[in-house]
């Protein structure tokens, strides 16, 4: 069927339920795909046959008007069971993403968390097989990434808390939230973070810099050889010593075969998180491994780099 609305997508909620829609096909063969959280409905076994009649009977309650379609091209549920692996790895086996958990698809952020957990396990992985890392360096994935999954699966079960609610108190709460809250850049801003993963610091040593274990920012910078970004120089898959001063106290440091980009410069616009630090160390996967305020000390990023890699001179 053709959406009989304006809107691309549609999204609605009530005292019966939940719907989201939006065309999944368009053409001479229109598709209109719906996810639907029934407050009846919901309730069924998972292995319970989905009906035409089902469908058309919730979205009449919830969007409270009638659909014209002929048949439901192809339907299943899904529970908001969730499930966390005991361990992540096994010797030489390892869990990465969605083998690592299940969970209800609130907000669709399965993949950004997936991508994460990859991205950490694979540069340790490529690390330690080229010989430039020590194999106890793998056992750091599981103790980086098992707290943020938990995370994930906390703010999912908050989440379904909020959207199964379908009494008058927590559809009043939703539009509250929606009108009043959402709004607010603060709020907003950490919510996106927590929904992509960003929010949890990883383990650190006593009294590691502010910075250490968190996401580096992609800023700017102001080098010899032009305007570069953050982002940029950790194409190469390679850790990231990084001098803020523009006065290049790294220039004659060496790390033999170790994967160890140098760069000195200047942020163009320095934000707010990196006013007064002088000095980064960024692993592949763009979080901080280790960062000093003030002018660099060659031997500190020398110990910096050696706690994380095999550096031969």
């Amino acid at each position: 069927m053709v959406a009989p609305w304006p809107e691309v997508r549609k999204v609605t909620d009530n005292h019966r339920g939940w719907v989201n829609a939006y065309p999944f096909a368009r053409g001479d063969d229109p598709i209109l795909r719906f996810n639907i959280v029934h407050v009846d409905s919901r309730l069924a076994d998972k292995s319970e046959p989905v009906t035409t009649e089902e469908v058309r009977r919730v979205l009449t309650e919830i969007l409270e008007m009638d659909l014209d379609f002929e048949e439901v091209r192809w339907a299943s549920r899904y529970t908001d069971a969730m499930r966390l692996a005991t361990r992540f790895r096994d010797g030489r086996v390892f869990l990465v993403g969605d083998s690592t958990r299940i969970h209800y698809p609130a907000s669709g952020v399965g993949m950004n968390f997936c991508i994460q957990d990859a991205f950490n396990l694979g540069w340790k992985l490529a690390a330690v097989v080229q010989g430039h890392a020590r194999p106890e360096l793998l056992d750091s994935y599981e103790l980086e990434r098992r707290p943020v999954v938990e995370a994930l699966l906390q703010s999912v079960a908050a989440q379904c808390a909020v959207q199964f609610d379908f009494s008058e108190g927590g559809i009043a709460f939703k539009r509250m939230f929606e009108r009043d809250l959402m709004p607010l850049p603060d709020v907003n801003r950490r919510l996106a973070l927590e929904l992509n993963g960003l929010t949890t610091v990883y383990p650190t040593d006593p009294g590691s810099h502010r910075l250490a274990g968190r996401r580096v920012v992609d800023v700017e910078v102001q080098t010899a050889e032009g305007l570069t970004r953050v982002g940029e120089q950790l194409r190469g898959m390679e850790f990231l010593l990084l001098d803020l001063t523009g006065d290049d106290p790294y220039r004659t440091s060496k790390f033999g075969t170790a994967p160890v980009r140098v760069v000195s410069g200047v942020p163009s616009l320095c934000p707010d998180d990196l006013r007064g630090v002088g000095s980064l160390l960024i692993r592949p996967d763009g979080y901080v491994a280790w960062a000093e305020d003030g002018v660099g000390d060659p031997d500190r990023a020398d110990a910096a780099v050696s706690r994380w890699l095999e550096v031969t001179r």
